[in-house]
Formats: C-alpha cells, structure tokens, sequence
C-alpha cells in the first residue's frame, strides 16, 4: 500500500511547487509538491478503499502500521503530511504521540499533525504542557506544542487561563515562529 501512496503522489507531482520549496530550503530529499488538499483526498481513498492503485479497504492495524511507515520516512515531504491524515486516533499511546510531535521536521507537518490527530489525543493537554516547560525544547518543537494548545483552546479543551500560563512564556521568544503563535495564543485567550 505504502508504493501505491508513492505512486499517487508521482502521478500528482508539481514540480514547479517542488522547486520552490526545494530553493526555500525545504528539508527534505524528496518534494512531490502536492497541496495539502491533494494529500488529504490520497489519505481518504486509503482509508476509503478506493485507490486506484490498489482499491483495498484496511483495518485499523494495518492502518496504522502505513501511517508509522509513512511517518518514518522522513525523506519525503508527502509521507510526511500524509501519516497523521491515516493514523487511527485509538492506535496511537500517549508516548507516541509525544514521539511525534516532538520529531515533527517542519511548521507543516507540526501544523497537520495537531489539526488531523493530536488535537483529539486524551494526553493532548499535557504533551502540549510539557513540551512548553521543557528547558531543552527546540523552537520547532515549541512551535508544535503552541500549535496543538491552539488547537485545544480552539476546541475547549483547555482553558484561557491555562492556554495563557503555558503560552506567556514564549511570547518574547528570539524564534520569530513561536513568539508570534505564542502572541497569537495570547490574543485569542483575551477574546474569550
């Protein structure tokens, strides 16, 4: 299943979009420069059954275990964005969702992977938590743990109160990235 993911995102490629994010100095070995849209509709024949190159409908265990392959090949931008799209929500521990937000390569797939799976994780609030009070965090990883207490605020899973304690600190940060989603945070706890 995962050659036939691979296959789609050939058949789908811009490489016009591939080139650019290549000379912005995007990290990866391989960019099919797919949209986020043209991921998600591949994500959805999977989990549909109903891609063309192999119209086989998965369990959740073998769900799963393309999501983790995906998600470990860490060369390719779509497979990248496409494995928090697949993976099962109940297949996911919190250790490994820690895992992933934590080795999340860019503010892309940070951004996915919060929208399209961790914002529903039971250890959602504290991963997010302990990610922002960690001394060794690095700013991509900050980025991601602000990302995903936006996205609990957003759903009211967390309060104002504890989004603002927990954002606060990293308003002022030197990593442009997370000082202004910190801010972001910040500005919509002041609205609610």
């Amino acid at each position: 299943m995962m050659q036939a993911v691979k296959r789609r995102f050939f058949a789908m490629r811009n490489g016009l979009l591939a080139d650019q994010m290549k000379n912005a100095g995007a990290p990866y070995r391989i960019i099919f420069g797919l949209l986020q849209a043209q991921v998600a509709d591949i994500a959805a024949q999977v989990m549909e059954g109903t891609l063309d190159e192999r119209p086989e409908k998965l369990g959740a265990e073998a769900t799963a275990e393309l999501a983790r392959s995906l998600r470990d090949n860490t060369t390719t931008r779509e497979s990248q964005l496409i494995a928090p799209m697949l993976m099962p929500l109940e297949a996911v521990g919190e250790t490994e969702a820690r895992q992933w937000l934590l080795s999340c390569p860019t503010t892309e797939v940070a951004d996915t992977l919060c929208l399209k799976l961790l914002r529903r994780h039971p250890a959602a609030p504290a991963i997010a938590a302990e990610t922002l009070e960690r001394a060794d965090a690095t700013p991509i990883q900050l980025y991601a743990a602000l990302r995903l207490l936006l996205n609990l605020l957003i759903l009211r899973t967390v309060t104002p109160d504890k989004a603002r304690s927990l954002a606060a600190p990293h308003s002022g940060s030197e990593a442009p990235m997370v000082s202004r989603l910190a801010s972001d945070i910040l500005a919509r706890c002041d609205e609610a």
